[in-house]
């Protein structure tokens, strides 16, 4: 498996509130993009990072869609707990695309217009668009 991850301020902020991983012994890929029109995006962005990845590498949610559901959903109540506490703004916010890559899935979700590609033969295809869902793409 290879995983490419591209981050870009944009044409109108002055630095960028991407923050992304990957773990190749987990499958795992994450991008955040952080809202800059909110404040502290980011923080959110990394938080949301820290924290999806966090629950995967101590097995505190399964390898599994609804996992990947519970790890964006943890990762935004973590976000909001910052806000309260002062860090960040309480206002902070950010998208997110996850991917888990098993033996025979793909999985994925997000939230918000953070892309995910699936790449090959010097091509690649879109797999989500601009919503929250969660999708399952069984291996050929």
């Amino acid at each position: 498996m290879r995983a490419v991850g591209l981050t870009h301020p944009g044409h109108v902020r002055s630095h960028n509130e991407d923050a992304f991983a990957f773990q190749e012994n987990l499958g795992l890929l994450i991008i955040a993009d952080g809202l800059g029109g909110h404040g502290a995006g980011d923080l959110a962005s990394n938080t949301a990072v820290d924290t999806v990845m966090h629950l995967f590498e101590t097995h505190k949610v399964p390898y599994t869609l609804d996992g990947l559901t519970q790890a964006i959903v943890a990762a935004d109540h973590a976000i909001h707990e910052k806000g309260k506490e002062g860090l960040g703004k309480p206002e902070m916010r950010t998208t997110i695309a996850c991917a888990l890559v098993t033996e025979t899935d793909l999985l994925y979700a997000w939230v918000g217009d953070s892309r995910i590609y699936l790449g090959g033969d010097r091509k690649s295809t879109r797999l989500n668009s601009s919503h929250v869902r969660t999708s399952r793409m069984p291996s050929s």
